[in-house]
This record gives structure tokens, sequence and C-alpha cells, in this order.
């Protein structure tokens, strides 16, 4: 037998038995599925959480554009302060720390919770995930404490050109420029039927839902802070803190008793901003408790609706969540 042939056919064999290698290897670190928007990567644990994070920011180009699917709750608390294994106690790192290696595929949050997301950094682009341009939906990030530098947000710290619907964040979130509940920076991106409930607090450029938009269009969404605060700047709102662009929302709706805090000093009054980005439109505590949240939030088929609903409290995933204390001082 021809001796090139049979190096030929040895070459083809290895290289399939890599492939499989690796796929066996990868399918193995997720809990299921092909990355594929058919069969989504599933992610069931806190370690596959991690993996996605080291995987995107090691080799974006691999990973970052694949569909992902959380399959059940996940608690990050693991990766908190006590843990000094991880991160030298500083907590969770970024998917997608870098412009470089950005995260554009898509994260179904399935109507699922992520707990006890922990940063404690002076880095930019700081959230769950960091630098964003994809799309993530269906997700409640609960007991969330994040300090960064600029950009910096629950769900993530820069959404560029992508898409956040349906989601929620609980917390308590910190930095300096830039800042929000649920994105530190939008730019020609959307977002929508989202709220937010916590404190935020920067130098400037602070929000209740984002810090900054710029041709952003956010609709439909709901800031419920108990206070936002910029120290060194004025440019501070109950939704936006920044906002620039043709690109108008509606709809969106803000705790009329939300601290607004410019430099120490409290402003009062806020005037509604209906159908703007700035400051909403202010609701008490007993028009939000009797809001229809299921009527506000709009989705384009039934299916969409992962929330659950329930009167006298906030759309939650599995369940409902309580209307927060300082509703009610």
């Amino acid at each position: 037998m021809n001796l090139g042939y049979l190096v030929k056919i040895s070459v083809q064999t290895i290289t399939i038995l890599t492939i499989c290698l690796h796929l066996s290897t990868v399918q193995a670190q997720f809990a299921g599925g092909d990355g594929t928007s058919a069969s989504p990567y599933q992610i069931s644990t806190p370690a596959q959480m991690d993996f996605l994070a080291r995987k995107i920011n090691a080799e974006n180009s691999a990973y970052g554009n694949k569909n992902y699917v959380l399959t059940s709750d996940i608690d990050l608390s693991g990766y908190g302060a006590a843990n000094t294994d991880f991160n030298n106690g500083n907590g969770w790192i970024p998917i997608g720390i870098a412009y470089t290696t950005p995260f554009n595929g898509i994260f179904d949050g399935n109507g699922k919770k992520i707990t006890g997301l922990y940063i404690n950094s002076d880095n930019n682009l700081v959230g769950l995930f960091g630098y964003f341009t994809g799309t993530v939906k269906n997700l409640g990030l609960e007991e969330v404490n994040i300090t960064g530098g600029n950009d910096v947000g629950g769900l993530a710290g820069m959404l560029y050109s992508g898409e956040i619907a349906n989601c929620y964040v609980a917390g308590n979130i910190k930095g300096v420029d830039q800042v929000g509940s649920l994105v530190g920076f939008v730019c020609f991106s959307k977002m929508d039927n989202c709220y937010a409930i916590g404190s935020v607090s920067g130098k400037n450029n602070i929000g209740g839902l984002v810090g900054c938009s710029t041709n952003g269009k956010i609709e439909n969404c709901a800031a419920l802070n108990s206070s936002v605060e910029a120290t060194d700047g004025t440019l501070v709102r109950r939704v936006a803190g920044f906002y620039a662009g043709s690109l108008t929302s509606l709809k969106n709706i803000a705790f009329s008793g939300m601290k607004v805090w410019s430099r120490g000093s409290l402003l009062e009054p806020v005037n509604d901003d209906p159908n703007y980005l700035a400051d909403g439109k202010g609701c008490t505590t007993s028009e939000i408790t009797a809001m229809k949240f299921s009527e506000m939030f709009i989705f384009a088929t039934p299916n969409d609706d992962f929330w659950t609903y329930e009167a006298g409290k906030l759309p939650g995933f599995g369940e409902a969540i309580n209307m927060p204390d300082y509703f009610f001082k």
C-alpha cells in the first residue's frame, strides 16, 4: 500500500479525532447543546458560567457569537469577597472583559435568576457582562453588589449595537462615570421590558437604569431605585443620566420617591419626562403597587412573557418580588 496514502489517512483520522475531542470537551463544560440557535449551550451551574467567562475573555471568536440558555437558577456568591482564591477576593470577572473580546451572541436567561453577583474593581466595563454587543433576555439579577470604574452596570458595562429585553436588576451599583443599574453605557442599542430596584452612585452620568445613552432606545421600562447620586457632576436622572440622539423612548416610569443627588444636594422637585430618556413618568408607591406590569410590558408574542405577576408585588421569574422597604418610608 502506498505510504503517502497511509500518512494522509492517518492525518485525517487525527484531525477528526481532535475535532471530536474538542466538541466533547466543550459539551462537558456545559450542561448540553452545541451553541446553535436550535441547540444553545446549556448553563446550569456557577462553574459553567465561569467557564463561559474564561472562554469569551481568552478566545472570543470561538465562543462569543454562540447561543446560550440558563436551565436553572445560578448562585454566584461563591465567587464573592470570601473566596480569596478567585480573583483575590475581588469577585466576578465580567464576560467580555475588553473591547477586543465582546460577547456578541445570545444569552437567554429562560426566566431564571442569577443571585450573589459581587464585583469590587477599579476596572472599566464592569457587570455580569463587560463589553456586550449581543442580546440578553429573560434574566433576573438579585443581591447584586458591584463597584467599578467607568461603564458599570448590573447586566453590562457597555451595550453596543445590542439588545436587552425582559430583565431586572436588584442591588447596589457604584462606579465613576457612566453608571446604571442595568447598563453603564448604551450606544446604538435597545432595551425594553426591564426594571431596577436598589441604589446607583458615581461621579457623573448616573441613572437608575442606564448611566449614559447615545442613540439608544429605552422603552416600557421602570426605574424603581431608592436613590441615584452623582458626587461630582450634574448629569444624574431617574432613568438615564445622560442621553443624546434621535431615538426617543416611550412609557418609561420612575419611582417618584427616588432621591436624586447632585454634588451633595438633593434635587427637588424632579420633573416628569414621560416621552424621553431622562426622568420618566413619576409614579407613587400606591400607583406602582396597583400597576399591572403585564399591561405595561409589551411583547411581540405571548410566548415572550416569562414574568410571574402578582397583585401588590413586582414581576419576577418563578415568583413575584416583594416591593422594596423604601417604597413605604
